[in-house]
């Protein structure tokens, strides 16, 4: 009887290192070997569930039975490495081995030592069969290119896997994805090595998950240190705000097997929206949730958190219109408005651009400044000293 096990591992390090989960099987090629895929993301991949982190204070897994995208290019085997002789990435070539697979993550959770043992099957989704590597003497080559969330709100992907990909982000923010892509796995084979090809490990695809978004965050916080005022948080909304933008990945061929480069750029972002911004994961919006603010920041907490589509913060463009109360001690409450153009908001002397993989973090202050005096006096005018003789 044959037999097989896939063996995983996660390892956990804070948000400003990495975390990896593993696949590896041991058998014999004989045509029955599972494909296997392992995922690493530089920072935490999920957003709506405890697997999206914030501040690094948790590991960076990814989430038990989330799942990504695998598109699979199939060649037979050759005197030249697959990806040189067979350049299918060119956004013209189909996926003839795996179309949009949705592969489900199992992440360790079996034992103390965070090892896991699960079959096969259960890393693929349901009604999607478990694909095999191919075998023989000279067995074809794979190629992969992996996305993430599979089938995610908003993704629209080409017919081929690779070119171009049109993505809207929610106006709600709690309901946004983190959009990745992981650069094409070329040229993969079980167990298989020449003169002319790489191996691929063993019966698994490493995918690097990168991040295609920018993490936009807002804090709040009021200068007045009045023990008798009292600043409140109405309510504050984006506006003029891109949601869509189309992501183009596409691979090409080096010299050599794995030598190929993979990019991944975003065009002009289009389609002006309006985005509330919550606070404290206030539900609804802090406009029937009042806020009292203090001279620490507000705390960004998971639903906060904005992932939008990258884009150039233009002059009186993109902007942000802040409602905030101030009650003073003669108990009078007064309602202040006002909006803010992004475009004015530094980092340090430097004007901020929404790029893929960047956290952008604004710091808001708001509240009542008050009347101070300074009192000086004058000095007397230059000295004027009269003499007179008397007899």
């Amino acid at each position: 009887m044959k037999k097989y096990m896939i063996l995983a591992a996660a390892a956990a390090l804070a948000l400003v290192s990495c975390a990896k989960f593993e696949t590896s099987t041991v058998s014999e090629n004989d045509g029955n070997m599972p494909i296997g895929f392992s995922s690493y993301t530089p920072r935490a991949i999920t957003k709506a569930n405890t697997g999206y982190y914030v501040d690094g204070t948790n590991t960076t897994n990814l989430v038990n039975n989330t799942t990504f995208g695998v598109y699979s290019w199939m060649v037979a085997n050759t005197t030249t490495p697959w990806s040189v002789n067979n350049n299918l990435f060119t956004g013209t070539g189909a996926p003839n081995f795996m179309n949009n697979v949705p592969v489900t993550f199992k992440g360790a959770t079996a034992g103390a030592d965070g090892s896991a043992n699960v079959s096969a099957a259960g890393l693929y989704s349901a009604g999607n069969p478990v694909q095999y590597w191919p075998s023989g003497d000279t067995p074809s080559g794979l190629s992969f290119f992996a996305y993430y969330p599979a089938n995610g709100t908003g993704i629209t992907m080409p017919a081929n896997g690779l070119g171009a990909t049109t993505f809207t982000a929610q106006t709600v923010a709690a309901d946004q994805i983190d959009f990745m892509v992981a650069p094409v796995v070329a040229d993969q084979y079980y167990g298989h090595t020449n003169s002319s090809y790489e191996s691929g490990a063993k019966g698994t695809v490493d995918f690097t998950f990168k991040h295609t978004l920018t993490k936009v965050r807002f804090y709040f916080k009021t200068d007045n240190t009045d023990a008798n005022t009292t600043v409140k948080l109405v309510g504050a909304q984006l506006s003029g705000v891109n949601k869509t933008n189309t992501l183009t990945t596409a691979y090409t061929a080096g010299a050599t097997a794995n030598a190929g480069t993979f990019s991944y750029d975003w065009g002009a972002a289009t389609t002006p929206a309006t985005f509330d911004v919550y606070i404290n994961g206030a539900t609804p919006a802090p406009s029937t949730n009042e806020i009292t603010l203090s001279t620490d920041p507000t705390t960004c907490t998971l639903g906060d958190n904005f992932l939008m589509v990258p884009q150039t913060i233009a002059a009186d463009t993109q902007k942000i219109t802040v409602t905030w109360t101030v009650q003073t001690g003669s108990g009078a409450v007064v309602t202040n408005t006002k909006t803010i153009d992004l475009y004015d908001i530094k980092a340090g002397d430097a004007r901020i651009t929404w790029t893929k993989n960047l956290q952008v973090s604004y710091t808001i202050t708001v509240g009542p400044k008050p009347i101070y005096f300074t009192a000086a006096v004058t000095g007397w005018d230059t000295e004027s000293a009269g003499t007179i003789d008397i007899n």
